[in-house]
């Protein structure tokens, strides 16, 4: 369902404006109000409406929202207090839509909420019980880790050894086998001079 209201001097129009300069027209617009709140001005005037200062087109519909600077042949502005404030419907069914929803699950809550006592008892423990694992879960991650580094630590130390033993180990040289004296035989030249 639309409203629609007629603006001007004219005497039939909805909201009517006093002009004595006679800028404004007898029908100078029309405002339309659609159901889902949103409005629309249509300037039919000979001197024009603006909008927060724009000028309009003549007989086209323009977006407004309440509170928009109107203004008629710069003659006359729009007092937001003649328009009736609409509610959106489909708005008003969602709220009560969501009221109803909130009263019937608030009233599983509390009804819930009677016989509290023992279920706050087993959430509590079984909280309890998620800390514990949670902390003997952060423990095991701990010593892995530790053991992980000790594994390193480890194979480090290793190479590090192995490292040290080959520096440390005498360099061997191979000389040929120096021969036993029984089986030298030396024989004896002379020397002369």
């Amino acid at each position: 369902m639309i409203k629609q209201f007629t603006i001007g001097r004219g005497d039939d129009c909805q909201i009517h404006i006093q002009d004595q300069s006679q800028r404004v027209s007898r029908n100078h617009a029309t405002l339309k109000i659609y159901e889902s709140g949103k409005m629309f001005i249509t300037d039919q005037s000979s001197n024009g409406t603006w909008v927060n200062g724009v000028k309009i087109s003549q007989n086209v519909e323009y977006p407004i929202k309440r509170g928009d600077s109107i203004s008629f042949a710069h003659a006359s502005e729009l007092n937001w207090e003649q328009i009736p404030r609409t509610t959106n419907k489909s708005m008003i069914y969602i709220v009560v839509a969501l009221l109803l929803v909130g009263l019937i699950t608030g009233s599983y809550y509390t009804m819930d909420h009677m016989n509290g006592n023992e279920k706050q008892k087993k959430e509590e423990i079984h909280l309890i019980e998620i800390k514990k694992l949670m902390e003997h879960d952060k423990s095991v991650k701990d010593s892995i880790r530790k053991a992980d580094s000790i594994r390193i630590s480890n194979k480090v130390i290793k190479k590090v050894q192995a490292e040290v033993q080959k520096k440390e180990k005498p360099v061997v040289k191979l000389e040929a086998p120096k021969p036993k004296p029984d089986s030298i035989k030396v024989e004896k030249k002379q020397i002369i001079y």
